[in-house]
């Protein structure tokens, strides 16, 4: 099957699969300053780990659960032991969410600490999307003009593979995440925004894999639902984004065309609403 090539620092390519990925660890503890969130979409660990206080503790997986790397001065300790300690709720009745762009750097965690108000550890989880991929926008950040991300289906190569994250997060943290991402959340019985740039949807089932206890609910994935979000189209083409940074002397910058005249909206899993939960 196709594998993704990985050139941007943010990124790294996939070697395989499985408990030897989660084995080659980092030894250390590791802070923000070694993952800068700059330049987009900033750099990641090649690990899964659990974030706070601007630290994270590398993840291992040993019987079935996820072991905090480094804690407390021990080889591991059970993350829901961990998260109990510093006072979080454990894994179960944590929402999956994809991080395929910044939200997996550990900078940009401690910014939405700072600027938003993202309490308590936030789990990383590896994972593997497939058939979908994460393709550069038309449109910047307002907040320093930085080119962002979209995440789209690649009906010409169903077994495209990509590395990215899952977060597991509170509900709480699932709010920040929404404002952040200025999600359109009308869909799941919330009011509207005004101008929203993300829509938060269900991604279909099988579509991501972890590398560690299968997940027990489904992803969500933030989905371009205003033209600045659209797919950037290069010779007519998306631009992934695990191709490197955008070609920008050579952007047409135009967007890719929502399916069946969905109003603002490319829904990148079906044509139809995107499911409740």
């Amino acid at each position: 099957m196709p594998r993704a090539s990985w050139r941007s620092p943010g990124w790294r390519s996939v070697a395989g699969r499985g408990s030897a990925t989660l084995g080659a660890v980092l030894a250390d503890l590791f802070t923000d300053a070694e993952y800068p969130a700059d330049p987009y979409p900033g750099r990641r660990p090649p690990t899964s780990f659990v974030h706070v206080d601007g630290v994270g503790y590398p993840l291992t997986v040993a019987s079935g659960e996820y072991l905090v790397n480094g804690a407390g001065g021990t080889d591991s300790v059970p993350l829901d032991d961990w998260l109990a300690a510093h006072g979080s709720p454990p894994l179960v009745g944590r929402t999956p969410v994809l991080a395929y762009g910044s939200n997996a750097c550990p900078s940009k965690l401690t910014w939405l600490r700072d600027n938003l108000g993202l309490t308590g550890p936030v789990v990383a989880v590896l994972a593997w999307c497939t058939g979908y991929s994460a393709v550069w926008t038309t449109g910047v950040r307002a907040r320093d003009n930085q080119r962002t991300v979209t995440l789209i289906p690649v009906p010409d190569v169903p077994d495209v593979i990509e590395q990215h994250a899952v977060l597991l997060v509170t509900q709480d943290q699932l709010k920040v995440l929404d404002v952040c991402e200025a999600a359109d959340l009308s869909c799941w019985g919330e009011p509207g925004r005004d101008d929203p740039r993300y829509r938060r949807e269900l991604l279909p089932d099988g579509v991501v894999t972890v590398d560690g206890p299968a997940l027990t609910a489904p992803v969500h994935g933030y989905v371009g639902c205003h033209p600045d979000r659209f797919s950037a189209l290069v010779d007519g083409a998306p631009v992934r984004a695990v191709d490197g940074a955008f070609p920008a002397p050579d952007a047409t910058n135009d967007a890719f065309a929502p399916p069946n005249g969905v109003k603002g909206s490319y829904n990148a899993s079906h044509p139809t609403p995107p499911r409740r939960p």
